[in-house]
């Protein structure tokens, strides 16, 4: 029974620290919107784009920067992605005054370059549907 509650305070040590749970709620959003994508949930409606938007640099990343990884991998690098921004989040909000400004700072550089890499996705796949015609 003993070592059963040293395990238990051992695991809540683990996931009581805030990168931890961090990482749980990245991995938690990237499985959420990867549901939403797959389910076309907000398509045709004003709200569609924002899934598309939200997958788009990690789409990018496996895409354009990752060409030969195998489709296996793919997943891989999604959620690597998002547990990743959700540890970073996690832990810069544990850290005062200046980790909460450098996660609105490392918030504002995610929008930028999600929005950076949905352009050029669009761009791509129009590109390639126009040859198409």
């Amino acid at each position: 029974m003993a070592k059963i509650m040293q395990a238990g305070m051992i695991a809540m040590k683990i996931f009581g620290k805030p990168w931890v749970k961090g990482m749980i709620c990245g991995f938690v959003f990237g499985v959420l919107l990867a549901i939403v994508s797959a389910c076309e949930v907000f398509n045709g409606t004003a709200l569609e784009s924002v899934p598309q938007f939200l997958g788009a640099l990690p789409a990018f990343i496996i895409l354009d920067l990752l060409p030969d990884v195998p489709e296996l991998f793919a997943p891989l690098v999604y959620f690597t992605y998002w547990i990743a921004v959700g540890g970073l989040i996690g832990w810069g909000m544990s850290k005062g005054k200046f980790g909460k400004a450098g996660v609105i700072i490392l918030i504002i550089v995610l929008l930028l370059s999600h929005f950076k890499a949905y352009l050029i996705l669009q761009k791509e796949f129009s590109d390639a549907s126009g040859a198409w015609l």
